[in-house]
């Protein structure tokens, strides 16, 4: 399983990517659940501003065209 987790952090609004995995017994029995997660902050503040680049690129050429 997968998710994306918010938390503030220093007053710091933080974004992680939680990964979640079963680990199986001898027998492949569900024996625990682990995870582990990574900050992935700048990526989608890059992200967030690669959108708004593009929509501001796309509304130049919309009204050029």
């Amino acid at each position: 399983m997968r998710a994306e987790h918010r938390l503030l952090i220093g007053g710091r609004a933080r974004v992680f990517d939680l990964v979640e995995f079963p680990l199986l017994d001898g027998e492949g029995r569900i024996s625990a659940i682990c995870g582990i997660s990574f900050e992935v902050t700048a990526q989608r503040e890059t992200e967030r501003a690669l959108a708004a680049e593009r929509a501001f690129l796309r509304s130049i050429l919309d009204t050029a065209g």
